[in-house]
Formats: C-alpha cells, structure tokens, sequence
C-alpha cells in the first residue's frame, strides 16, 4: 500500500470516528436548541454536518503534513544509508589496499617506481639506492659529482658481439652512463649519454 493509498484509508476510517464524536457532542446541543425553538430541524442539521466536515478536514491535513514529514525522514535516512554504503566500500577498498602494500613490504621488495628521469638518482642518495631496467634486465646505477657536474653509470654487464677481436665488437664488460654539467663540452647542451668499456687500457667512453 502507497502513501496516497494509506492517508484514503485513514480519511475514510477517521471521518467515521471523529463523526460520531461530533454527533455525540454536538448533536446533544443542537436538539437542545430545535427543542426550545431557537433553530430549525435543517439549519440544526446543516450547521452540525458543516462543523463536523471542518474538523475532519482539519485533521486530515494535519495528518497529511505529518505523513509528509515522515516521507522526508525516511527518504534523509535512506541517503545516509546509501553514503554509509558507499563509505565502507571506500574503507574496504583501503582496507584491501593496505593489506597489499603490507603484503608487499614483508615480501621484501624495495624498489620503487619513481620516475624515466635519469637525474632522479642523484636525490637523497644517503637514503635511496637506485637502478633502471636496461639492455634486457634490472640494472644497478651509481652516481658521482666528481670535480663537479653528474656521472651515472651502470654496474658492468656483458656487452658485443663477437668473440673474435673485431675491432670494437668484441665481448667486454661494458655499461651506460649518463654525464651532464660537467666541464666537458660534450654536455653542454644537456644530459649527454654513452657507453663504457673495461679494456686492457682501462675505461674506455
């Protein structure tokens, strides 16, 4: 049953129930005054129906407001359950997130993404140790501020081609590295990058 239906319902059933006390009371009156003259049988009827309808009507738009108020009551609640709602999903999406990171970090695994901008190793290095994934795997990176500017350099890994001593194709140890702001002009214009070899001669770029 729906508001519209309900608040029918009561009309009819209150107009039965407030009428008969209207009757009652002011139905004893009025024979009262037709008796003694003072008012018609019809105006005594008339005046009695007209009181009785006002005051039932009266009530029944009491009633209609009051009902009124409690639809905007329930309707507040249910907007607070569904923001109740949508706050736990919130909390056991983070709840789920935590678990993780805490899963993450008894697992052991330290690195962090943080960035493709090779002068971010050089930020808090008493804090962080940094590496870069290059030429196929994870690789290790160390920075220096010699006598000025950056050098960053990879740990040696296996680089060339050939075992044969084909000038500059020859397997070696190698890395990349990676210089800027240093007196060498070859960074004047910026991040300059190249290759390192380990040779007989030593570190060659």
């Amino acid at each position: 049953m729906d508001v519209n239906e309900l608040v029918q319902k009561l009309e009819k059933d209150y107009l039965l129930i407030k009428k008969g006390k209207w009757w009652y009371f002011l139905g004893g009156a009025f024979t009262f005054m037709v008796v003694s003259g003072l008012v018609s049988y019809a105006a005594a009827i008339n005046a009695l129906e007209s009181s009785t309808a006002k005051a039932v009507t009266a009530e029944i738009v009491k009633m209609k407001d009051e009902a009124a108020k409690n639809i905007e009551i329930i309707s507040e609640i249910a907007l607070n359950a569904k923001k109740l709602g949508e706050l736990l999903t919130s909390l056991e999406n983070l709840s789920n997130d935590v678990a993780q990171l805490k899963k993450d970090v008894e697992q052991g695994d330290p690195w962090q993404e943080c960035g493709s901008d090779i002068k971010i190793v050089t930020k808090e290095t008493d804090k962080y140790e940094y590496g870069l994934f290059r030429q196929g795997a994870f690789r290790r990176v160390t920075a220096s501020e010699w006598n000025g500017g950056w050098r960053v350099m990879t740990e040696p890994y296996m680089v060339g081609d050939y075992s044969s001593d084909t000038p500059g194709l020859r397997f070696k140890l190698g890395g990349s590295m990676w210089i800027w702001d240093t007196p060498d002009e070859i960074d004047d214009k910026g991040i300059f990058h190249m290759y390192y070899y380990d040779t007989k001669d030593g570190i060659l770029g």
